[in-house]
């Protein structure tokens, strides 16, 4: 092997798995392109689009050496550096192509224009697979676009995550991309052991107590919301049924702005609604007393089945403002109770006389 002082390829690591790949940082129009050694064999993750790449890598491997590419989506910038390959090396050839299996039909025209010997191995998300001899897992992660894969090396707990993880969400709907799908891939890759990351554009990166996946899922997140306020991007999340999403969000909200009442009464009720009411309570218990918390208080106590508690809190609530939702719930408390005569004294009781005859 020659030595790498001359070109702009670089070595991940100096020990292990790392110590095997090569890396080329993408610029301008091109994305990363990630070479993973084997014994007598190479892989490449990503083709780029940068027709300077290849005569540099060539300087330190063959050809021939090529025995599968993996793409991690089918955007030019990560891409349209097979082309150049099936163009200006004859030795390309004799190897295996794994993509996404919507990009399949496409690939297939265009390796078939140029006659190579190429495999298309087409994946959904799931598989595992052998590049260089090393087993990865392919993950299922769209968002960017409908066809986005990462890799994932779990011995090394390595993730090639394409364009799944980055700073901002960059959505293409003409692909069939969707800021919900992406969330929820940041969402399964958050809960991957994950210590370093190789993304599609940008360094690679340690992943220390999750931070990078947390960040990227946090600004993710927050994209719900046109101004980017957590708050309002919990509450899209639960109206999208992305619950897990909308408390992740309300957890930072409040490490960020410890005083934010409006975030401890959504992230409690959230906590009630899953079962988790002793800790709503609690939560709720350390905000000033308003209609709002003994409101809560009392939906916690009626959803429990702690029926004069939810009454106390209900009546109390009323006490300090009137509202329509409140007396609905006493009413329900009251006839739960048996109290009729009280409950008919409230307009909401032929409401929910009709409700309890369904």
């Amino acid at each position: 092997m020659k030595s790498m002082s001359l070109n702009e390829w670089v070595r991940i690591g100096e020990s292990g798995f790392i110590s095997n790949i090569l890396f080329l940082e993408g610029f301008e129009n091109s994305a990363n392109i990630y070479v993973v050694e084997g014994d007598g064999e190479i892989s490449l993750i990503d083709t780029g689009n940068d027709y300077t790449a290849f005569p540099e890598l060539f300087d330190i491997h063959k050809v021939d050496e090529i025995s599968a590419v993996f793409l991690t989506h089918s955007h030019n910038d990560h891409s349209l550096g097979l082309i150049d390959l099936l163009q200006n090396y004859t030795d390309f050839d004799n190897l295996d192509l794994y993509v996404h299996e919507v990009f399949h039909e496409r690939l297939k025209k265009v390796i078939e224009h140029y006659g190579r010997d190429i495999r298309i191995r087409t994946l959904k998300g799931g598989e595992n697979i052998r590049l260089s001899g090393e087993r990865f897992e392919v993950l299922k992660t769209p968002g960017h676009t409908i066809d986005s894969l990462s890799l994932y090396h779990p011995e090394s707990l390595t993730l090639f995550s394409g364009d799944a993880v980055s700073a901002k969400p960059v959505i293409d709907n003409t692909l069939g991309g969707r800021l919900t799908d992406f969330i929820i891939s940041l969402r399964h890759l958050r809960k991957k052991k994950v210590e370093l990351i190789l993304p599609g554009h940008t360094l690679p990166g340690l992943n220390r107590d999750n931070e990078i996946l947390n960040r990227a899922y946090l600004k993710a997140i927050g994209f719900l919301s046109p101004n980017y306020s957590l708050v309002e991007s919990a509450r899209e999340a639960i109206k999208a049924g992305m619950i897990e999403e909308a408390l992740f969000a309300l957890e930072k909200q409040i490490e960020l702005e410890p005083e934010d009442e409006e975030a401890k009464k959504m992230y409690a009720s959230l906590l009630a609604d899953l079962g988790e009411s002793e800790k709503a309570v609690k939560l709720i218990k350390e905000l000033p007393e308003s209609a709002d918390t003994l409101y809560l208080l009392g939906m916690i106590a009626m959803n429990d089945g702690e029926l004069e508690t939810a009454e106390k809190y209900l009546k109390k609530s009323l006490e300090m403002r009137d509202d329509r939702l409140t007396r609905l719930a006493l009413v329900s408390v009251l006839v739960e109770m048996g109290k009729i005569e009280e409950a008919r004294e409230f307009p909401e009781f032929k409401l929910v006389e009709k409700i309890n005859e369904r």
